[in-house]
């Protein structure tokens, strides 16, 4: 099993933000203060990639959010979603 990321840890607050920051749409972003609540951070070791496959990140998380909605609404543009 390998872990295969951006390598730096987030919090899944910021990741949101940066998705809708690159989506270039109003979206706010609804808390169900109801729910418990605990801080997470998202961050995937990819020592182990590196060392067994030779694997690094190549491009910055920013460029991977942005090239992932570019490929999205060129699938769902071209009918492939």
């Amino acid at each position: 099993l390998y872990n295969v990321g951006y390598g730096s840890s987030i919090s899944v607050s910021d990741l949101v933000e940066k998705i809708i920051e690159n989506s270039d749409k109003e979206i706010a972003i609804l808390y169900d203060s109801s729910k418990p609540s605990i801080r997470t951070k998202l961050c995937l070791n990819t020592s182990r990639a590196g060392a067994h496959l030779g694997w690094y990140p190549q491009v910055s998380l920013d460029e991977g959010i942005r090239k992932t909605i570019e490929w999205y609404r060129s699938a769902k543009n071209s009918g492939e979603t």
